[in-house]
């Protein structure tokens, strides 16, 4: 029997790192490639090309499955004549161009050796970790890693622990989204009525390019999913406290202390879209309030693109971000009107572009002939028909608490952190 268990245990493990391998290319590895450096900070870099790579794949996803090439080879054709013109485009100049071929020319006719240059190479990489590694050494640091490391792995534990316990898709939704997921392979896009396709079209990816059963692609994007969140939720309050003590508390405190605050805390280890689409609301909501309160226009398309990803996706994500957006530019009228109107109106441009893109997939399948999907259609009729009071939960009560440390300090801010602190109060 323990046998059996220790060869299931390292059988997941296996397949599980075939999955996060396949993330890593597709999220990662491939948006250094194919899109530019927007971000001046690598944390920021790596949270826009993610957004970023979302939307972009999800598109993708829709025309391709549409005309019936939705395939490795078809995404990676895309892909690559979109680095080549992305590539020719950011250097097209002719100086550059020439100096690459002399420096081709050299290597090809042994003037240069390829050794050399692939060690000149590495020795600047090898620097710069280095230079990482003994940042880490000091002792602060080095605190502060091993307590991101234990939050990671207490949520990750917390989440993951079904996925490598068990085979059965965790709660009854997982079945619909498999099945969803199966569709999208197979080139059908509303199968059984019209509903956001975007997280099952991401979910499909994952499994062309991971090569793995769709059940334990499904098994292991759940808990990924929620470990992305509170990652997202850390990296938001990180950002706009610029203080790495917050951050790691917010991260422990949904994270792992999250089934004491929330009462459908067994989705965190489901697969569902609306978890999914969770993942983008504090993305989108900090570059949208970075561009508003400090102009940084390089903002906009992440936070564009991690709205589109919420809404193709699931409209609840998509509506949190929507209130978000709202607050965002009420904080920053509330404190510089004279010099972010024109933000706050550009954002609500931006706002209207993302609901024009996220409702288009159901527009064109409501031409071709489809009806929306009946029980969620039912359940949203349903559900907004529903009125009450819900009662106050510890969650609540942590966040009056924390509402009311900010309004008394709230005098005593800087103008740059009175907004901040205004978003904060008001969402």
């Amino acid at each position: 029997m323990v046998n059996c268990m220790d060869a299931l245990f390292w059988e997941k493990t296996i397949l599980f790192g075939r999955f996060l391998l396949a993330f890593v290319v597709i999220f990662s590895i491939i948006p250094r490639f194919i899109f530019s450096r927007r971000q001046e900070s690598s944390i920021d870099n790596a949270v826009s090309n993610y957004v970023i790579m979302t939307m972009f794949l999800i598109i993708l996803g829709y025309i391709l499955a549409a005309i019936k090439l939705f395939e490795v080879l078809g995404i990676s054709i895309v892909i690559l004549i979109y680095a080549v013109y992305h590539f020719y485009r950011k250097k097209k100049n002719e100086d550059f161009l020439t100096s690459f071929n002399i420096r081709m020319y050299d290597l090809l006719e042994n003037k240069e050796k390829v050794s050399k240059v692939l060690n000149e190479n590495l020795s600047d990489k090898r620097k710069k970790a280095l230079n990482a590694l003994k940042k880490l050494r000091r002792p602060p640091n080095l605190l502060t890693m091993l307590i991101l490391i234990s939050v990671i792995g207490g949520a990750a534990y917390l989440r993951f622990y079904d996925a490598w316990t068990t085979s059965a898709p965790a709660m009854s939704d997982a079945y619909v989204t498999l099945a969803w997921m199966k569709y999208i392979n197979q080139r059908y896009i509303f199968h059984d009525g019209i509903y956001p396709q975007g997280f099952h079209i991401i979910l499909a990816s994952i499994y062309k390019f991971s090569a793995i059963d769709p059940l334990h692609v499904l098994k292991f994007t759940g808990p990924f999913n929620g470990l992305l969140t509170t990652g997202a939720m850390g990296y938001f309050v990180y950002r706009i406290t610029e203080k790495t003590s917050p951050a790691l508390l917010a991260a422990f405190i949904y994270g792992i202390m999250g089934g004491s605050f929330f009462d459908d805390w067994m989705r965190q280890a489901s697969t569902n879209s609306q978890e999914f689409a969770f993942i983008f609301v504090f993305p989108a909501l900090f570059f949208f309030a970075r561009f508003v309160f400090e102009g940084k226009i390089e903002d906009l398309i992440p936070a564009l693109a991690a709205t589109c990803a919420a809404g193709l996706s699931h409209t609840l994500g998509f509506g949190y971000i929507g209130l978000g957006m709202a607050l965002v530019g009420l904080a920053g009228l509330l404190t510089g009107f004279r010099k972010r109107w024109r933000r706050v109106l550009t954002i609500a441009l931006a706002g209207i572009i993302a609901c024009l893109i996220s409702i288009l997939p159901a527009a064109i399948g409501l031409l071709l002939g489809s009806q929306f999907h009946g029980s969620s259609a039912e359940y949203l009729v349903a559900q907004s028909s529903i009125t009450y009071i819900p009662a106050l939960k510890n969650l609540d009560y942590a966040a009056l608490a924390g509402l009311l440390i900010i309004v008394i300090t709230l005098p005593f801010r800087r103008e740059k952190s009175r907004a901040y602190d205004l978003l904060i109060l008001f969402f």
